[in-house]
């Protein structure tokens, strides 16, 4: 979990980086409105790694790579029932959907997707949720999509 999220993470402070390179090469920074809030969410605690997630996937949601990287991380943390609850909390289920739709020919988002839903639906609540945002069609599309991935079926 931690690698996966940590890899995430990674991504995003990259990307911040180059773009403040990109932003007139003034002297102004945005690293304590961006980086410097991640790192702080890091370090809280469980919660905020979870926040830490959500919110490189909510800043970059065209990056395949965040997207799966997260997806693989909040599948993860879903596994503890503590985990599902905040994560759905948080806006996870939204973050999910979202990804699924941005990426409907990812064989890998739409697998990673469905696991963490599949870990989310161990909880009464989040699982009714998952079905009333639409998720169930989501997830009986990419079946469908990829009738002949295994792990994907499985989840």
């Amino acid at each position: 979990v931690q690698r996966d999220g940590l890899e995430a993470l990674a991504t995003l402070v990259a990307q911040d980086a180059a773009a403040n390179d990109d932003d007139d090469n003034d002297d102004t920074s945005k690293e304590d409105d961006t980086g410097g809030s991640v790192i702080m969410a890091v370090d809280a605690d469980e919660g905020g790694i979870i926040d830490a997630i959500l919110l490189a996937m909510t800043r970059f949601p065209s990056n395949e790579r965040l997207q799966r990287n997260g997806l693989m991380a909040l599948g993860d943390l879903a596994l503890k029932n503590a985990d599902r609850v905040e994560i759905a909390k948080r806006g996870g289920i939204d973050l999910v959907l979202k990804a699924m739709i941005n990426f409907a020919s990812s064989q890998r988002i739409q697998e990673y997707a469905c696991l963490v839903f599949g870990n989310l639906a161990l909880n009464d609540e989040n699982r009714l949720c998952v079905g009333k945002q639409g998720g169930m069609d989501l997830i009986v599309n990419a079946m469908k999509r990829f009738s002949d991935a295994f792990t994907l079926q499985e989840y």
